[in-house]
Formats: C-alpha cells, sequence, structure tokens
C-alpha cells in the first residue's frame, strides 16, 4: 500500500561509469554526475535499512527540434516511482518543475525508457522496494565543430 507520507530519505549517485558517458540528461553544467534523491515508499522501513537504486541505462536524449534550432537551453525535474523491476511507472510521471513546456515530452521519454537497478533491502529478505525519485533531466546545446 502506497502511503500519502514518504519520509525515508536516500540519497543515490549514479555509477561512475554512468557519469563518463556523453548523457546530457544525466550531466551537470560541470559534467559531474547529479545525485538524484529517492524517498522510500514504505516509511516504515529505516533509511539506514535500503539500498539505493542505480541508474543502469537509458535511450539517447532526444532534443526538441524546434528548441534547438532556437537554442533553448533547459532542464526538467522529473519526480516518478521506479518499481520494483527497475522501470518508471507511467502513471506516476510529473514535473516538478521545468525551464519550457518543450523538454517535457523528451523527458519523460527518456525516463520511461530508462532502466535502473532497483532499491532494495540491505538485510535479509533484500526484497526490491518501490521508492521515489527525483531526477533532473538537462537540455544543453553543443558547441559545432569547425
Amino acid at each position: 500500500m502506497v502511503r500519502d507520507t514518504l519520509r525515508a530519505m536516500v540519497v543515490v549517485g549514479l555509477c561512475g561509469a554512468c557519469a563518463s558517458t556523453p548523457r546530457p540528461s544525466l550531466e551537470t553544467a560541470s559534467g559531474q554526475a547529479d545525485t538524484v534523491p529517492v524517498e522510500a515508499i514504505d516509511t516504515t522501513i529505516p533509511e539506514r535499512d535500503v539500498e539505493a537504486p542505480e541508474f543502469l541505462s537509458g535511450p539517447a536524449l532526444v532534443y526538441p527540434p524546434g528548441l534547438q534550432r532556437a537554442g533553448i537551453a533547459g532542464s526538467v525535474m522529473v519526480t516518478f516511482i521506479l518499481d520494483t523491476m527497475g522501470r518508471a511507472e507511467p502513471r506516476s510521471l510529473r514535473v516538478r518543475n521545468a525551464t519550457d513546456p518543450g523538454f517535457i515530452d523528451a523527458a519523460f521519454d527518456l525516463v520511461l525508457g530508462s532502466r535502473y537497478r532497483p532499491a532494495r533491502l540491505k538485510i535479509p529478505p533484500r526484497k526490491a522496494l518501490r521508492v521515489l525519485i527525483n531526477q533532473p533531466v538537462n537540455f544543453k546545446l553543443r558547441r559545432r565543430a569547425r
């Protein structure tokens, strides 16, 4: 049962290999991977007993053509529930904030196509858990090589 209050908080760092790939969706302006705040859905589980999920793979970010032609960069903060199989639950996707509404569909496509290692209990039976994730999706323009 999903509770209305979400209290347990775990901070997830993306794996080092993920941070080094040229994925503008998972990097800050400095090129470092963002940490993704995660909240356990079942608030009866102490934070110290939860192993955070980990980003495994995802599709290439598709920059909206109109915004790219206009030279507009931006970001979307997507909140979603990560299920026990490591996928975003489609009905749970929400936009916390977006610099331009034109980026939202591309951000949702990225999140829905991504795979994660699900959050798990650190203690036996080490079962997978549903968690709430706040995922930043950054759209940065790349300079053309001459």
